[in-house]
């Protein structure tokens, strides 16, 4: 481990209590960091690149799912959460959904079946939750694999690390999958409000728009987005009722599926009222965030997940972009430092 002290610049105390086949905290941290953002063998070949140390790829493994599976826990008994410096007057809420490859088992109750066979693999939710104050640029992430329950309960915990308090409102925005808006309602009540996705509406007006005003598709959706945006949602479902009454498409109309779409959210279609409040309509920032924090890790060629494992690693890569890493590091340096897995 003499290599190990002189190349890396020993910011915990305890590199000296370092024994026969342990890692330094400091080592630990620089492949749990690496390991967050690459697979298990970039990451040994970043620290090879760049401390000149040499990992092993089970090694490396190894530290990553032990510090994502404390980080979870520490997650999980509120231990490792954003403390708001403020009540919040308003807090922005989003949250949605993404696809990410998981092995699943084909029978749980079946224990002694050869476990190389048991299993599937299957492409699953994973939920990922933000909230910030209104003016801010630093979101507070959370996120899960789980129910559409569990989802409600981090975009909760979100909220509350953004500055909740007794007289914040809480703006929400999705997509329409009506476990967003169900969710919104079961955890804030009437207390936040819900839009849909401005962006999200605009396909369906787009695509309604062909059926429409063929002719003149872009103009027509112009002008319903418009009216949309002058909280005239009523008016948008006149114009394009009247154009299905005798469209020859018949259930295939597009026109028709944008009117389903909407006549079943019309509470969802304020946008007015955010509008005035300087509040956002489109809800890019949580698809964003799925790009950068979920799939940028979760969906590497070739990485298939175990459910716990995802997990983890989510909280892993929500608790360096809601600014935790150092906190966590501080309390392992804290709790020992050093750590011998081997």
């Amino acid at each position: 481990m003499d290599k190990v002290k002189r190349t890396m610049n020993r910011p915990f105390s305890d590199v000296a209590k370092i024994k026969c086949r342990d890692r330094s905290a400091l080592l630990q941290k620089v492949l749990v960091d690496f390991g967050a953002d690459e697979s298990f063998a970039g990451a040994v070949e970043k620290v090879k690149e760049h401390y000149s140390v040499e990992v092993s790829c089970s090694t490396t493994r190894l530290d990553v799912e032990k510090h994502a599976q404390i980080i979870h826990d520490q997650i999980d008994k509120k231990i490792l959460l954003v403390i708001p410096k403020n009540e919040a007057s308003v807090i922005i809420g989003e949250t949605d959904g993404s696809m990410v490859p998981m092995v699943m088992k084909k029978n749980e109750n079946d224990k002694d079946c050869d476990q190389r066979k048991n299993k599937k693999h299957e492409w699953k939710e994973v939920r990922l939750a933000l909230a910030q104050p209104i003016g801010s640029v630093d979101p507070i992430y959370a996120a899960t694999t789980g129910s559409v329950d569990d989802a409600g309960e981090k975009l909760a915990d979100a909220v509350k690390s953004a500055g909740e308090g007794e007289k914040t409102k809480i703006h929400c925005l999705g997509d329409g999958a009506t476990w967003v808006a169900d969710q919104v309602d079961k955890k804030f009540g009437s207390k936040a409000t819900f839009t849909l996705d401005f962006y999200h509406v605009s396909e369906y007006l787009a695509q309604a728009a062909t059926c429409c005003a063929p002719n003149s598709s872009h103009d027509w959706m112009r002008e319903q987005q418009a009216l949309l945006k002058d909280s005239n949602a009523k008016r948008v479902l006149e114009n394009i009722q009247n154009h299905t009454i005798n469209c020859p498409q018949k259930d295939n109309c597009p026109a028709l599926r944008c009117f389903n779409y909407l006549s079943k959210r019309l509470d969802q279609l304020d946008y007015k009222r955010a509008i005035d409040a300087n509040l956002p309509i489109g809800s890019g920032e949580i698809e964003s965030a799925h790009r950068s924090i979920v799939q940028a890790r979760l969906k590497i060629p070739g990485a298939w997940w175990t459910q716990c494992n995802a997990q983890n690693m989510l909280d892993l890569r929500t608790v360096r972009a809601n600014g935790l890493w150092n906190k966590y590091w501080s309390s392992i340096n804290t709790s020992g430092g050093a750590h011998a897995y081997g």
